[in-house]
C-alpha cells in the first residue's frame, strides 16, 4: 500500500466484489471469481503487448481490494438479513470453482510466462524508460527549436531490446523513432513559421523560398537525422501548388545496401523549415 499505483489496485476491485456479493448473495463465489478475474488480468498482460507489464504487487492488491469488498459485502447483507450469508452450496461451488481455475491459471502461468524478479524488472524498466526520456528532450529541442514539458510517449516493442517510440506534442506537432537506433521514421511540425530550429532551417520568411535553399535546408536536416542517406542519393525537389513557396523534397537512394530508408520525403516550409518527414521502405527492425 506504499504506491498510489498499488492502492488504486486496491480500489479498482472493491466496488466490484461488493456489488457482485449484493446481487448474487453468493460471498465465497464471489470471491473465487474475484481472484481468478485478478489472476486472468495479469496473465493477459504478460503474454500480450499492451503496455502494461505481468507484476506480483498487482495480483496483490488486486486480490486484497477483491477480499475486502466481499467482506463489506457480507457485513452489509447481515445488517440487511440478520442472518449469516455464508451458506454450504455457496462454500462448495465456490472453493471448487477457485481450485479448478486456480490450476488453469498456474498451468497458463507455467506455459506462457517466463518469470522475472519484480525489483530488477521494475529498475531496468525505469532505467529504459529515463534514457529514452532524456534522449528525447534532447531531440524535440533540436527537432522544435526549444523542449517541451506535455509529451505524451507511447511505447511499442517491436522485438527483444528495440522499441518504436510515438511522441505526440499535441499542437506542436509529432514523431516516431526507432530505438535503439535513435532514427526518425515520421516527423510533422504543426505551428506556423516564426522560429529559428538548431538543425540551420530559418523560418519566419515572407518572400517565395526557391528551390535551392530549400534542398539546402533539406539536406541539412535529413543529413543529421538519416546519416544513413548517403550524399550521392539521388533527390527530386517539387514545388508546392499553394502559391506559398513551399517544396516536398524526395531522396532516393537504390545503392544504400538496405541500410536507410528506400525512400525519404521531406516538406520544407516557405520560411526554409523542414516541418514533415517521412521514411518509406524503412528497415525490419529485428
Amino acid at each position: 500500500m506504499g504506491s498510489e499505483s498499488s492502492r488504486l489496485n486496491v480500489a479498482l476491485f472493491v466496488p466490484i466484489s461488493f456489488l457482485a456479493v449484493l446481487l448474487f448473495r453468493r460471498p465465497v463465489a464471489v470471491l473465487s471469481g474475484s481472484l481468478l478475474l485478478t489472476g486472468g488480468i495479469e496473465l493477459v498482460q504478460a503474454v500480450a503487448e499492451l503496455g502494461r507489464a505481468c507484476s506480483y504487487d498487482d495480483l496483490k492488491a488486486n486480490a486484497l481490494g477483491g477480499c475486502l469488498g466481499v467482506l463489506f459485502g457480507v457485513v452489509a447483507l447481515w445488517v440487511r438479513q440478520r442472518r449469516w450469508p455464508l451458506t454450504c452450496r455457496d462454500t462448495l461451488w465456490g472453493a471448487g470453482s477457485a481450485a479448478i481455475g486456480g490450476l488453469l491459471l498456474t498451468g497458463a502461468f507455467a506455459v506462457a510466462v517466463e518469470p522475472v524478479h519484480g525489483d530488477a524488472q521494475a529498475q531496468a524498466r525505469r532505467a529504459l524508460e529515463f534514457a529514452q526520456e532524456t534522449w528525447l528532450d534532447g531531440a524535440i529541442a533540436d527537432l522544435y527549436g526549444r523542449p517541451e514539458n506535455g509529451m505524451t510517449v507511447i511505447r511499442k516493442k517491436v522485438a527483444e531490446g528495440r522499441w518504436r517510440l510515438e511522441v505526440d506534442l499535441g499542437r506542436r506537432g509529432s514523431f516516431v523513432v526507432r530505438w535503439p537506433e535513435r532514427r526518425l521514421e515520421r516527423f510533422r511540425w504543426e505551428e506556423p513559421d516564426g522560429d529559428r530550429g538548431r538543425d540551420g532551417s530559418v523560418g519566419g520568411g515572407d518572400g517565395v523560398l526557391d528551390a535551392g535553399r530549400a534542398r539546402s535546408a533539406g539536406d541539412r536536416f535529413v543529413g543529421k537525422w538519416f546519416p544513413e542517406v548517403r550524399a550521392g542519393a539521388e533527390v527530386t525537389v517539387v514545388p508546392l501548388r499553394d502559391g506559398r513557396g513551399g517544396h516536398v523534397l524526395s531522396y532516393r537512394d537504390p545503392a544504400s545496401g538496405g541500410g536507410g530508408p528506400a525512400r525519404l520525403e521531406a516538406r520544407v516550409s516557405p520560411g526554409g523549415r523542414v516541418v514533415e518527414v517521412t521514411a518509406h521502405g524503412v528497415p525490419r527492425v529485428g
